[in-house]
């Protein structure tokens, strides 16, 4: 009931793709290789697409959420699902399981763009942290 990754995505993907079909997938408790598992199982197809939904850092200041936010995107983009908790990312299940699988493919990822709240409306004593990264 208070999941929202799904009703952040969709417009997303329609707006981006137009035409397509989704697979929705909600991680709950599932263990890191689990997750890594069943995305390797779901995406045998080249045309596969795996959308992550997650906040990074959550109601910190905004110099320490840009700290803690950073951290986390290296360690993203370094594939170390070993650092990333609920602290850092509530959607850290999701992420650890997709950097395992992405590690399984031989993949490397990249920072398209970080920031938080306070780049947006401008209110910097508690800010919401937003990350987004590219795997191939």
């Amino acid at each position: 009931d208070n999941e929202h990754c799904l009703e952040v995505q969709l417009p997303f993907l329609q707006y981006s793709l137009k035409h397509f079909e989704i697979v929705p997938l909600l991680t709950g408790k599932a263990s890191t290789s689990l997750i890594a598992d069943v995305l390797g199982t779901a995406t045998k197809d080249a045309k596969s697409l795996i959308v992550i939904s997650s906040d990074l850092s959550h109601y910190l200041d905004y110099e320490t959420a840009r700290k803690i936010d950073q951290f986390t995107s290296q360690a993203i983009i370094s594939m170390d699902n070993h650092e990333i908790d609920k602290f850092h990312a509530c959607g850290c299940d999701a992420i650890r399981g997709f950097l395992e699988y992405a590690r399984n493919e031989n993949m490397s990822g990249q920072i398209m763009s970080l920031s938080n709240s306070g780049d947006v409306v401008g209110k910097k004593d508690s800010v919401v942290g937003y990350g987004a990264y590219l795997f191939e």
